[in-house]
């Protein structure tokens, strides 16, 4: 984590250093041009300083001049090569410009622009400075008029200057980061006083925060670090985060989030954590991460992909009485496409009775169900088929068990409608490796019945977290581990429930059933 720390505050350092010191000619076309950012501090900002005289001005920001593109004279003196290599980068720059919306250039012109502000003498005469060298960080200063007119000299004589060698080394010195700099300034090689400002305490460098505020980077530096994109579909998407602490379940963070344009950060004091992603999508569910720990330091960097709803339909079809196979299609309720349908076309699939289907994807939940029966020893729904026609409404991951009956109505009984879902069991496929049991848990086994509680995503591909998990719960009876990479997407997850139902052959999952306390 040390290493962690001394990365953040020489990448800092290395920013202040450079906006002070150069200047870059970006030569654009077009939207590329709305990015270019003048320099209007030169040498103006040295004198300003030395009498410390209210003064604000801009400059390239670091990025700005690792990014920026070449002036055309500066092209013009490129090998015939490297000329169109840069034409042909700066064609596609802009054309991700015009991709972009004005909220994103805007955000984008930001990073490009610092800003060094001179704010004149505090109460004590002391002078006040405030560096922004990139959006969210800055450096405030203190400095006497000693300190001052050094600092003056030196920013001075780098304005002017046509070469500056940098060489800096950081270290930790009593849980404090310290960082040596040595500047060649035209062959003149110096001390560094902003870099020995900032050692001695005259400067502090704080971060903007978006629940704290202006937070200290050593008080940053000691802090749990959590940084989330929500995606729905691989498109980033707007959300609600909230954390708690795992040991009482207090409430430490509970906020609607945007990830759009930028991945959320949030910064907390070091714990163990429960953290709840939910999608504004009130029909997708949410993804949990339960028992992260996080010391100082420590970031927890996160894509929280939300997929659309999906399920399982266990359907079995009667004609007078008898189990019979069965067309079958769906439709969309909002858009009317067919969303379940024959790969020849919107023809309806044949299937053998009782039969499991997965339920096409949908961001709604929301199907029209039209079945039809097939003839005896016929593989085909006849053209003038009548169908019966239901509404089915899912939740993510939920299993829905029905019975049609065409003809002679049936009752059906709870002992038939168990039958039922035995008869769907047993057609399903056998897993490829035996059953096993080894401390309280069922591997290649699934139970996919029962009356849901929760689902969420285990901190890692772990089933005796879901195992603690439903032992920690009053109404858990029965879990499921879901291993990733199966079923249920790239993650794992885990499937707590109230009530017990048969067990199934599944190579996809792990189940146990809660211990008696």
């Amino acid at each position: 984590m040390m290493v962690q720390q001394v990365q953040r505050s020489a990448i800092w350092l290395f920013a202040l250093i450079s906006i002070a010191f150069f200047s870059h000619d970006a030569h654009a076309d077009k939207l590329l041009d709305t990015l270019k950012v003048s320099d209007t501090c030169g040498s103006v900002y040295a004198d300003k300083l030395a009498s410390c005289t209210p003064f604000r001005c801009t400059k390239p920001s670091p990025m700005a001049m690792m990014f920026g593109f070449p002036s055309e004279g500066e092209i013009d003196k490129m090998p015939p090569e490297q000329q169109q290599k840069m034409r042909a980068s700066m064609a596609a720059a802009e054309k991700k410009m015009q991709a972009m919306s004005e909220e994103e250039r805007a955000a984008m012109k930001a990073k490009m622009t610092s800003i060094l502000e001179i704010k004149g003498p505090d109460a004590q005469g002391r002078c006040q400075t405030t560096t922004i060298a990139v959006p969210g960080q800055q450096m405030d200063c203190l400095f006497d008029k000693t300190q001052l007119a050094k600092l003056a000299d030196y920013t001075r004589l780098a304005a002017t200057a046509e070469h500056i060698q940098v060489k800096s080394t950081s270290s930790v010195v009593d849980g404090k980061m310290v960082t040596e700099q040595i500047d060649t300034i035209d062959g003149k090689e110096m001390v560094n006083p902003w870099t020995a400002a900032l050692n001695h305490g005259q400067c502090r460098m704080l971060k903007e925060d978006a629940d704290l505020g202006g937070v200290s980077m050593d008080e940053m530096n000691r802090m749990s670090h959590f940084e989330f994109n929500l995606l729905e579909r691989g498109k980033h998407v707007d959300g609600h985060i909230q954390i708690l602490n795992s040991a009482d379940g207090k409430v430490l963070f509970d906020k609607d989030v945007k990830t759009s344009l930028n991945a959320r950060e949030i910064n907390l004091k070091p714990g163990t954590f429960d953290i709840k992603v939910v999608s504004k999508n009130p029909q997708l569910a949410p993804v949990w991460f339960r028992g992260l720990k996080l010391g100082e330091a420590n970031v927890f960097r996160k894509n929280v992909e939300f997929y659309a709803i999906s399920g399982t339909l266990k359907l079995m079809v009667r004609l007078n009485g008898k189990k019979s196979n069965f067309g079958i299609y769906m439709i969309d309720p909002e858009t009317q496409k067919w969303i379940y349908k024959s790969p020849m076309g919107n023809k309806p699939v044949f299937q053998f009775s009782p039969a499991s289907i997965t339920l096409p994807e949908s961001l709604s939940g929301r199907y029209d169900v039209f079945v039809a029966t097939v003839p005896e020893r016929s593989f085909k729904v006849p053209d003038d088929a009548k169908y019966q026609q239901f509404h089915l409404t899912i939740k993510n991951g939920e299993t829905v068990e029905k019975i049609l009956d065409f003809g002679e109505a049936i009752a059906v009984s709870p002992k038939a409608e168990k039958h039922a879902v035995a008869a769907v069991a047993k057609a399903a496929p056998k897993a490829k490796f035996p059953v096993t049991y080894e401390h309280g848990m069922e591997r290649n086994t699934d139970r996919p019945e029962g009356a849901f509680l929760r689902q969420f995503v285990p901190a890692s591909a772990d089933p005796s977290l879901c195992q603690q998990a439903c032992q920690d719960s009053v109404q858990c009876k029965v879990w499921t581990y879901v291993k990733p990479n199966t079923v249920q997407g790239p993650s794992p997850n885990c499937w707590l429930k109230s009530s017990m139902s048969s067990a199934y052959p599944n190579d996809c999952c792990t189940l146990g059933i809660k211990a008696a306390q």
